[in-house]
């Protein structure tokens, strides 16, 4: 019942409408042939594809200055310094979306896009530490007020889709919409070094609210 409740009063994001309803229509063809297994299973997955593309409602309430706030519902799964996008030491933030986390990715500080990269690669299991570079994914570059904050969405092993809506030139702000990646996968924020780090492995970050970094002016 309150599986039901959630889904009848919460937004479902524009990704997920198309292939919901599809799994309707079929299975209500299915019902109307007297196929009740089959219609019962495939409204059973219109009910998950609801939940899985479930879009909450989020504010960042009061944000401290210069905090960077998660861009990923999951479980912190590694955070701090590593090798980043260009070769060189970032602070990184990795959180591990498993299929019941909230897909949709939000911004994680205010900022200007000057940059956005897609990379083929593989479709690892995105809880492998190498999945962090050899899997395919989406770079998002942010300059906030002189430093640069670095978004990547990475493919996951089972359907392996990125959506990226942002582009460069693009205003962006602290918690907003700017994506979504499907049926488990994994987000890295990268961050400068000199930023001092807010969670630890093993935590539960909640995009849009949970402050995973602080930056140095």
């Amino acid at each position: 019942m309150l599986f039901m409740e959630t889904l009848s009063v919460m937004p479902i994001d524009r990704s997920g409408v198309v292939p919901i309803l599809v799994f309707v229509v079929i299975a209500v063809v299915a019902l109307s042939v007297g196929a009740l297994i089959t219609g019962t299973l495939l409204l059973a997955s219109a009910l998950f594809l609801a939940y899985f593309f479930r879009d909450p409602h989020r504010e960042p309430g009061d944000v401290p200055p210069n905090a960077v706030l998660a861009a990923a519902d999951g479980r912190v799964v590694s955070a701090g310094p590593g090798l980043g996008p260009d070769d060189r030491q970032w602070n990184i933030v990795s959180v591990f979306l498993s299929p019941f986390d909230v897909h949709v990715n939000r911004i994680s500080a205010d900022g200007r896009v000057h940059r956005v990269a897609y990379v083929k690669g593989r479709f690892r299991p995105t809880w492998l530490s190498g999945s962090l570079s050899a899997n395919s994914h989406n770079d998002v570059w942010i300059n906030h007020g002189g430093q640069d904050i670095v978004l990547r969405q990475i493919a996951g092993v089972v359907v392996r889709r990125i959506e990226c809506r942002v582009s460069p030139g693009q205003n962006v702000a602290s918690g907003q919409r700017y994506g979504i990646m499907k049926f488990g996968s994994r987000l890295d924020v990268f961050l400068p070094m000199n930023s001092t780090l807010a969670v630890s492995s093993g935590q539960r970050v909640t995009a849009g609210r949970t402050v995973i970094a602080q930056l140095v002016k």
